[in-house]
């Protein structure tokens, strides 16, 4: 299996598939949410503009993608707390001709699908908006050079020590 070529490789090289590429010129996205998102799909919003603001990645153009993304990630964290409040099998109960219970049966809990479903949307909708690593490499986004030779501790304790200077 051929190598991938990066963005990059392909402006070095001259390839003809990195000069027909056009630039779109856009708006920033808009900071508010969009109509229409509960709590947690408006503050799934607010944490992936404030990661791509810097960047200048998301514009205007991907706004509904974004809203898409938030909807089923909010449904997904619903599904998902459901699941862990009912469990992953109800008990039905089976009524005999005059209304008496006779015996309950296990069915696997409707909100399993509900997740799955919404963990399947979110995945595509991320990769669409560039939220996955792999789905970066595709778009030809490079990492910036003085993280490269971080480890992932270093990286992570780096993070947490922004978080904390912003609480302050």
């Amino acid at each position: 299996m051929p190598k991938r070529t990066t963005a990059l490789q392909k402006r070095l090289s001259d390839s003809p598939n990195a000069k027909n590429k056009k630039a779109t010129a856009a708006a920033p996205i808009d900071p508010k949410p969009a109509a229409g998102l509960d709590s947690i799909g408006q503050a799934e919003w607010k944490r992936i503009r404030g990661a791509y603001e810097k960047s200048g990645r998301l514009t205007e153009l991907d706004q509904s993608i974004l809203a898409l993304y938030c909807a089923a990630f909010s449904r997904w964290k619903r599904a998902e707390q459901s699941l862990l409040t009912d469990g992953d099998v109800l008990w039905v109960e089976i009524r005999d001709t005059h209304g008496k219970v006779t015996h309950k049966k296990p069915i696997v809990n409707p909100m399993a699908k509900v997740a799955e479903a919404a963990a399947r949307a979110t995945h595509r909708f991320g990769d669409a908006l560039g939220l996955s690593p792999a789905s970066r490499v595709k778009q030809g986004f490079e990492h910036s050079a003085e993280k490269r030779g971080q480890s992932l501790f270093e990286m992570m304790k780096e993070n947490d020590d922004q978080e904390e200077d912003e609480e302050t």
